[in-house]
């Protein structure tokens, strides 16, 4: 009997490890930020690996002590209509994180970006992010919460996990004035 309860845990335990996403949402941003507190650009991928999707809702979210939004940027964004425009929450949470919110539909559904330049099917921008890095640290990006539907008569809710992408932002320079180096600041050669 034990033989037989060892084999089923083994097969249930190798089918629940092994379980297939129909769609991927990923995170494109450097590894790290330079010392001189330059903005970084975070973009937000969709993924839809062919299935068609009608609607999509989930939560950015980065340190907020390593980092400050500069812009939050939906011009390329392969969403037509925002139920909920990507926007810092205004709820409070309490893990030290800035969260960024967002719920978009694809009237007509989205299964990927097309082009002449290439076979098949490509992931599309959900939205971009510009932050300033503010202190140095180690932390990570994240897309948690995440719904996605499927372009069914019932919107049919997709299984698709959380992204993830560690970034480090190193000591970064005092920020200094430009300091004109004529005390009247005057330009001489008009005189």
């Amino acid at each position: 009997m034990k033989y037989y309860i060892n084999i089923f845990v083994s097969v249930w335990f190798l089918l629940s490890v092994a379980t297939s996403y129909a769609a991927e949402v990923t995170i494109v941003a450097p590894d790290g930020a330079t010392p001189l507190r330059q903005p970084i650009l975070v973009q937000v991928y969709l993924d839809t690996e062919d299935d068609a999707v009608s609607g999509i809702a989930g939560n950015f979210s980065f340190p907020s002590e390593m980092f400050d939004i500069e812009s939050i940027i939906t011009e390329k964004s392969i969403v037509s209509l925002w139920g909920v425009e990507p926007s810092v929450s205004e709820e409070k949470y309490l893990d030290r994180r800035t969260h960024i919110t967002f719920e978009g539909i694809f009237p007509g559904g989205y299964s990927g970006v097309r082009s002449p330049y290439y076979r098949g099917k490509e992931p599309g921008i959900l939205f971009s992010v510009m932050l300033v890095p503010k202190q140095k640290g180690n932390g990570s990006f994240i897309v948690d919460d995440i719904q996605l539907h499927a372009f069914d008569s019932n919107a049919t809710q997709l299984p698709i996990a959380s992204a993830v992408k560690l970034v480090s932002v190193p000591e970064l320079l005092p920020i200094t004035k430009i300091v004109s180096r004529d005390p009247v600041g005057v330009n001489k050669k008009s005189l």
